[in-house]
């Protein structure tokens, strides 16, 4: 596992970066991360700034989309 992985997996583990900002310096897509996750043995969290964030993204592909 590189360096940037270990720090993204240690700031999410933490509570520090949410689901996709941890996972965006590591360059993993969700299903790798998710992976990553779970051979580490870190509990998947999802809030409410996850589901906000989650929203604005699918609101911008729709904007772009249409």
């Amino acid at each position: 596992m590189n360096s940037k992985t270990q720090i993204a997996l240690f700031f999410y583990e933490k509570g520090k970066l949410s689901f996709g900002k941890a996972r965006e310096p590591a360059g993993l897509s969700v299903w790798e991360f998710m992976e990553k996750l779970k051979e580490n043995q870190i509990p998947l969290k999802y809030d409410v700034e996850d589901f906000k964030e989650d929203l604005e993204t699918v609101k911008e592909l729709c904007e772009n989309y249409y």
